[in-house]
């Protein structure tokens, strides 16, 4: 495999940052569990267990196996997948209910879980292998929006609450990483070097780090304000 030209290293990054960002909504579920546990009338005690088979997806750790065997591309298309699909199936149990609602919840749950660690292997091995002299700061970038991804789409769909979140997240996080397909491929283990590059990478990725600072202290200002007001 031909080594990515510096242009298309900065397409591939620009890509991931979306894709971990589809990831990421694996820590939106405090923004709708309210919901779900009144509207499936579940118990607390429930809804711990349904966040747990999240986790429990989110880390089981074959996303890696997956991403050295077929790919950055495919480990998109699969985790975008698992992840709209878990949402989705999420979001019909909560407006239909069902007998089963606890069991059919932790699925769910799994599922989506499961779907965001293929999306975020897939962000970070290719970001790594595309800027192999600044993995640090690559990782650092990448973790800091998987982390932040809830808040920004909450912030972005302030007028969605409860079970229509989950359908927004359905469509944000299933459909972002296919939109970013377009811009994005399978990196090679070595994608070369350029002394040019690595210094630009440099000052780029200290100023994007300031600003995910700038918009976390953004975000905790709104959420004090909601919560004061």
């Amino acid at each position: 495999m031909p080594a990515l030209d510096d242009a298309k290293r900065w397409t591939n990054l620009g890509a991931a940052l979306l894709i971990i960002l589809a990831g990421g909504t694996v820590y939106a579920f405090g923004a709708y569990s309210e919901a779900l546990k009144a509207t499936l009338e579940l118990s607390q005690a429930q809804l711990e267990l349904a966040a747990l088979c999240g986790n429990l997806g989110n880390y089981l750790g074959t996303a890696g196996f997956f991403y050295d065997r077929f790919g950055g591309v495919a480990s998109v298309k699969f985790g975008a997948l698992l992840i709209g699909v878990g949402y989705g199936c999420q979001w019909l149990l909560a407006t239909w209910g069902s007998t089963y609602a606890i069991e059919l919840l932790c699925a769910c749950c799994f599922v989506w879980g499961h779907g965001s660690g293929y999306l975020d292997c897939a962000a970070v091995g290719s970001g790594v292998a595309a800027f192999p002299r600044r993995r640090g700061a690559v990782v650092g970038l990448l973790k800091s929006f998987y982390g932040l991804a809830s808040s920004m789409i909450i912030l972005a769909l302030p007028w969605l609450g409860g079970i229509d979140f989950i359908a927004a997240l359905a469509v944000v996080a299933g459909g972002l990483p296919l939109l970013a397909l377009y811009a994005f491929e399978d990196a090679p283990d070595r994608a070369g070097k350029s002394d040019a590059l690595d210094a630009l990478a440099g000052r780029t990725f200290t100023s994007l780090a300031g600003r995910v600072v700038a918009f976390s202290l953004l975000a905790l200002g709104i959420a004090i304000l909601r919560v004061v007001a």
